[in-house]
């Protein structure tokens, strides 16, 4: 059976890898000209720098589609999984007492319940407040998930957004082993990855047509398709072929979201770990920052530092030019470090439609679509924005072609 594919970032290329073993002749379509999607990797002096995702949750799923395509890991730092969220200074756990009394009676309500009191149409922000209070939502859960959706608590679902990861978790002690597996990156990149599938796919007789832009019109479902476009393309095909939800989908809100890389030659940063988290409240124009040394140190020569800025609670940033953003990161760094230094090297890679805004809206368009018969939706939109997620789905694909589901 022959499987077509639109789309030639990550999730499109990991679908056909899994399809092609399990036995699909596959033909991909992409619009650009080159492969990966938002996964751009700038190999510079002082180590690879990251457009998009830096690395995956590492698992024996992970591990196994590395020794498939012959990738070496990187070997993540000592403090690769010291995180901070700041409150007047990076703090590794930033609530009072009291407040961490609060959380944890919280956490164990929900230990017991069920449906983790998820409920439909509640956003983040209404569920971390109920449950642990509104220090605690505000300053960490907020927060954290701020740092990995660029979204707004107040509009966030948070069905879409903690649903899959809470109700396959019974027991707390799965939870936090759930969130400490570590991450995995190819030595070298995430370049690396979508070169290597690119090659595998190659070397198994995928025809990968770059420059070509699928229409509506271009589909036909006598064979099974596969739209792993953004949410917006998707949503523009499904529209032209008269698919109820499809215009709404194309026309959802997407957030713009900008890193931009700083190396210094002597101004370290005010905690040792692989990042912080900036909360709201904090003032701070960025999202927060990674730091790729402490992380993978063998990758990089000299420290060097990712900060993002933009998101749902930034969007005046959109419209800025890259000087003026590297400006706003450097007055969050002063406040941060308390040093005037200046970078020696900055990089900036800026994507207006990075991610789709994970809404109650967006939650009620997902309940709404009905894709036709041998059409399948696949993207950070269908499960979840992560790479985790994205390859879950990939890997579940075969059997979903294979059963006509």
């Amino acid at each position: 059976m022959k499987v077509f594919i639109a789309g030639a970032g990550i999730s499109g290329l990991l679908s056909a890898f899994y399809l092609v073993r399990a036995g699909f002749e596959v033909e991909i379509h992409e619009k650009s000209a080159r492969a990966g999607g938002l996964i751009r990797t700038v190999h510079s002096p002082f180590g690879p720098l990251e457009n998009g995702a830096a690395s995956l949750l590492n698992s024996p799923e992970v591990q196994n589609l590395f020794d498939e395509l012959g990738i070496s890991a990187a070997k993540p730092g000592s403090r690769a999984g010291a995180r901070y969220i700041y409150r007047d200074f990076p703090r590794r756990w930033p609530l009072s007492l009291n407040q961490s009394i609060e959380f944890f009676t919280g956490v164990t309500r929900l230990a017991f319940s069920p449906d983790k009191g998820l409920q439909s149409g509640q956003s983040v922000r209404e569920w971390g407040q109920k449950y642990f209070g509104k220090q605690a939502s505000s300053l960490l859960i907020e927060t954290a998930l701020q740092g990995v959706y660029a979204g707004d608590a107040e509009r966030m679902s948070v069905e879409l957004v903690l649903g899959p990861m809470l109700k396959k978790t019974n027991k707390i002690k799965g939870f936090r082993r759930n969130l400490h597996k570590g991450a995995a990156m190819p030595d070298g990149g995430m370049g690396k990855l979508i070169s290597a599938l690119v090659a595998y796919l190659e070397n198994a007789g995928v025809k990968i047509n770059f420059g070509s832009e699928i229409k509506s019109a271009d589909i036909d479902l006598s064979s099974p398709w596969i739209i792993a476009t953004p949410i917006t393309a998707a949503g523009k095909l499904l529209s032209g072929m008269g698919v109820d939800g499809g215009g709404e989908l194309q026309a959802h809100e997407m957030l713009n979201l900008t890193s931009i890389h700083l190396v210094f030659e002597n101004s370290p940063l005010p905690f040792d770990g692989v990042g912080c988290l900036f909360p709201k409240s904090a003032g701070f124009n960025s999202l927060g920052l990674l730091t790729g040394k402490t992380a993978f140190p063998n990758q990089f020569n000299r420290p060097v530092e990712r900060w993002f800025i933009g998101g749902a609670l930034s969007k005046n940033t959109a419209h800025l030019t890259e000087n003026e953003l590297v400006d706003l990161v450097l007055a969050d760094r002063q406040v941060l470090t308390k040093d005037r230094h200046k970078p020696s090297v900055v990089h900036v890679f800026s994507n207006p439609c990075a991610l789709p805004h994970f809404t109650n809206e967006l939650a009620r368009i997902r309940t709404k679509l009905s894709p036709p018969t041998n059409m399948y939706l696949l993207g950070n939109y269908t499960g979840g924005i992560g790479l985790t997620s994205i390859h879950k789905q990939c890997k579940n694909m075969p059997g979903r072609i294979k059963s006509g589901q």
